[in-house]
């Protein structure tokens, strides 16, 4: 009888205990509404919107050991964002020790990459919303040559 009971208090803690810690997951999809409850990520990178030609950048920055770390990026058919996937696995990340972290992530070409960086730790969660926009490579050909052209002038006035 009482080992029947202590089975049945452990089979209720850890039904608890995986309840509790799904309440906790990242949630698939954000509005872009919500609002942060808590400060757990200092971003260094990208501390603010910015654009560029390169087809990726590093999140970084620093945190306390423990914080999880999601990236969402805006999809295209909803008014939603969605966690970004690579080959079907969420980027997501957790800070070790250190409380410094940094992470690669692809970006879209000749569009505006609406982000949100996601930390969570328990129950508390923080949201920061970068626009990264990046420039066709075609663009940088153009200005490439035009900043040649302007030297060639400057050097020719400058020669006489």
């Amino acid at each position: 009888m009482f080992r029947k009971l202590i089975v049945s208090v452990a089979s209720i803690m850890i039904t608890g205990l995986l309840i509790t810690g799904a309440a906790w997951a990242a949630p698939e999809k954000l509005t872009g509404e919500e609002k942060s409850t808590a400060k757990l990520v200092e971003l260094s990178k990208p501390e603010e919107d910015f654009s560029t030609f390169s087809d990726s950048c590093i999140v970084s920055g620093k945190s306390e050991q423990g914080v999880k770390l999601y990236i969402y990026i805006k999809s295209e058919d909803e008014d939603a964002y969605e966690k970004l996937k690579i080959d079907d696995e969420e980027v997501s990340w957790t800070v070790g020790v250190s409380g410094i972290f940094a992470k690669e992530i692809g970006l879209e070409r000749d569009t505006v990459n609406e982000l949100l960086i996601y930390a969570e730790k328990e129950t508390d969660f923080q949201i920061m919303k970068r626009d990264i926009t990046v420039k066709s490579l075609a663009i940088k050909e153009v200005l490439k040559n035009e900043v040649v052209k302007i030297e060639d002038l400057i050097t020719k006035i400058l020669s006489n």
